[in-house]
């Protein structure tokens, strides 16, 4: 059976709005459903109904919390997830670098899985490459001697166990991870921190259905204004291969769609602001829901 793309996105958001809907977890749930994914395959559709290259519904928010700088909340079908910035404040502790840096706090809910052992071995990973894409990003320079201080939490993790019964615990986080750089994007940009540009990401895998085994993923942090990729992480055989190629298209074409949807959210976010300074009250949190999205520009879904 020839090879088919999955495409799992990361850019994204939560679903603030109830009718927002949610996608069963990727990969396919193969175990007693192969026939039917199969025909799925043949179909060039998903057993949910999307198409292989089109993605999740998606919302997100600005100004989700209260007391940090800056603060996102991001959702990517039932992946969910909030993110805080604070500071930059001064470095205190003796013999720190006379460089800004960023400290990083990434922890899952105790309710966001339903075995939350599973992934726990994958946190460490997960923080170092979040940390590779924001170094990157932030614009350091400008914080000689301060800190700022980056807390994401997962609320909820759409499909770890199915991830974790075929592929590596990396693996499973795949889709937390391109979802969490978007989030921070959104958050450090409400938080007035200087980057070279607006941080998204977006995860796509390859595999054949006849062999789970067979696998290619690419997760991609990428800054859409730019051009410029800021994080690249790729797995699997058919990486430098056409697959690859494809993985990355599907990739960048995801990021420039968020991008997009990042930049309407941060005029809300902002304008909601001003008006209500101007009437002295306390500005609502502005969000873009799935449907909104859907509404805006159909050509997104890649």
């Amino acid at each position: 059976m020839p090879r088919q793309l999955c495409y799992r996105t990361g850019a994204l958001a939560v679903a603030l709005s109830a009718n927002a809907p949610s996608a069963p977890p990727l990969p396919y749930e193969v175990c007693g459903r192969h026939e039917r994914l199969c025909e799925a395959a043949g179909a060039r559709r998903r057993h949910d109904g999307r198409a292989f290259e089109e993605m999740r519904s998606m919302c997100m928010q600005a100004n989700s919390l209260t007391g940090a700088a800056g603060s996102a909340f991001v959702s990517v079908g039932k992946t969910k997830i909030n993110c805080a910035v604070y500071g930059p404040r001064p470095n205190r502790r003796p013999g720190a670098s006379q460089g800004g840096r960023i400290n990083l706090e990434f922890n899952y809910a105790p309710f966001s899985r339903e075995r939350s052992e599973l992934l726990d071995d994958a946190n460490p990973h997960l923080m170092t490459q979040l940390h590779q894409a924001l170094n990157a990003v932030v614009r350091l320079e400008r914080y000689l001697k301060s800190t700022i201080d980056v807390c994401v939490l997962v609320v909820e993790d759409d499909g770890a166990i199915t991830w974790r019964k075929f592929l590596s615990l990396v693996s499973a986080a795949a889709g937390v991870l391109s979802a969490a750089l978007t989030c921070i994007g959104l958050a450090l940009a409400v938080a007035g921190i200087e980057v070279i540009d607006i941080l998204t990401g977006a995860s796509a895998e390859s595999r054949a259905f006849s062999n789970n085994k067979e696998w290619t993923q690419l997760d991609l942090g990428y800054c859409p204004g730019l051009a410029s990729v800021c994080f690249v992480n790729a797995r699997g055989p058919l990486v430098s291969g056409y697959n690859g190629e494809q993985l990355f298209a599907l990739c960048e074409a995801a990021c420039y769609a968020v991008a997009d949807e990042v930049r309407s959210c941060l005029r809300k976010a902002f304008a909601s602001k001003y008006q209500g300074r101007a009437l002295g009250e306390e500005p609502a949190s502005p969000h873009i829901s799935s449907d909104q999205l859907a509404g805006d520009d159909q050509a997104k879904d890649v």
